[in-house]
């Protein structure tokens, strides 16, 4: 199995997850996606890597972390390849090719098991192998409006406060542009 590991510190919004899975062993692994806010010159190209915790770090996440959340990550860029099963049907069109059947699709149609060939495949996956999360939504309702105005710039602000319960700090902020 070939492995890269490099430091990397991103920031975005959670957009997918987190989901909790637990080893044999009983130690906690957690699963989220995070979607990194694009530069102007980079519009349209949004990235939005999956970012794995264990152990201490993992408890805190599950406990943390919901979908809408503005995080901080600083962890090891990780990637591995992966071997996955998966299930194959003939082409009607052409029987020299095959179809990767999408066992989530509910609108696919049912073949008979004579029909189903089975396979695996190895991709490559690169993810975040988190060390330590930075939850900024905590954070910043831990101070108060004052302190949030000095401490953050009104465009960080904005993107934070967006899911959030504060309609007159963000009037404020608008004020201001």
């Amino acid at each position: 199995m070939s492995r890269v590991d490099n430091s990397v510190t991103l920031m975005g919004r959670v957009v997918k997850g987190p989901n909790v899975r637990y080893t044999e062993e009983g130690k906690t692994r957690v699963y989220y996606q995070v979607q990194i806010e694009p530069r102007a010159k980079d519009k349209g190209n949004i990235q939005a890597p999956f970012v794995r915790s264990v152990g201490n770090q993992a408890e805190k996440d599950k406990d943390n972390i919901k979908t809408g959340d503005l995080i901080v990550v600083t962890g090891r860029l990780i990637t591995r390849l992966e071997k996955k099963k998966v299930f194959f049907v003939k082409d009607e069109t052409n029987p020299q090719k095959l179809i990767q059947l999408d066992p989530d699709n509910e609108e696919s149609p049912i073949y008979d098991d004579d029909q189903i060939f089975e396979g695996e495949i190895t991709r490559p996956v690169t993810e975040v192998m988190a060390e330590d999360v930075f939850y900024f939504q905590k954070f910043i309702d831990l101070l108060d409006e004052p302190e949030k105005l000095k401490l953050f710039s009104p465009k960080v602000l904005k993107n934070v406060l967006e899911n959030s319960d504060y309609p007159e700090l963000l009037k404020a902020l608008n004020k201001e542009d």
